[in-house]
């Protein structure tokens, strides 16, 4: 069960996405947002616009997010998407493109890294995903990855040393 969440622009790599999908049912790819790709494989849903609500409940559905992004044609392209911080801290696996700050965030441990653009990669990483055994142990390490980066505690420890810094204090012990 695989979800891809994105607007409608190029960098987000639906077209391959579709291109790449040829996983055979039961095998599910829901796509949110997304505009109007081309056209749609077999086992592909588009659900168009979804509210926060449903995208929880679609992420909640999902055993694996997929973003293929790309850098586009006049240079935009993601940083690192919130979709995959979401997905991650729900303990869903993602497969994302090795571009910009993702792999600051997504390692194999916590899912799957393609180079970008690579429809035959990311159709071989699919396939690779349908595994319980794999996106499981992957899974495992979403959440303390996205929690040692982004939790509150990641977030005190970075505020408190960017105030030290400009106030020139030695940080307390404790």
């Amino acid at each position: 069960r695989a979800l891809f969440i994105g607007r409608d622009t190029p960098k987000k790599g639906l077209d391959i996405l579709c291109r790449a999908w040829s996983l055979p049912e039961p095998h599910q790819l829901r796509i949110i947002g997304g505009g109007s790709p081309p056209s749609l494989p077999p086992g592909v849903s588009l659900l168009g616009p979804v509210p926060s609500a449903g995208t929880k409940e679609q992420l909640e559905w999902c055993n694996l997010l997929v973003l293929p992004c790309v850098r586009a044609p006049d240079g935009d392209m993601d940083g690192i998407p919130v979709v995959l911080m979401e997905a991650m801290a729900m303990g869903r696996p993602v497969m994302v493109s090795s571009l910009s700050g993702i792999p600051e965030l997504v390692d194999p441990a916590s899912g799957w890294l393609l180079r970008p653009g690579d429809a035959g990669a990311l159709e071989r990483a699919l396939r690779e995903a349908t595994d319980p055994r794999l996106r499981s142990a992957r899974a495992e390490n979403c959440r303390p990855k996205v929690a040692s980066m982004h939790g509150i505690g990641a977030s005190v420890e970075s505020l408190f040393n960017m105030w030290s810094g400009i106030l020139g204090g030695p940080r307390p012990d404790g």
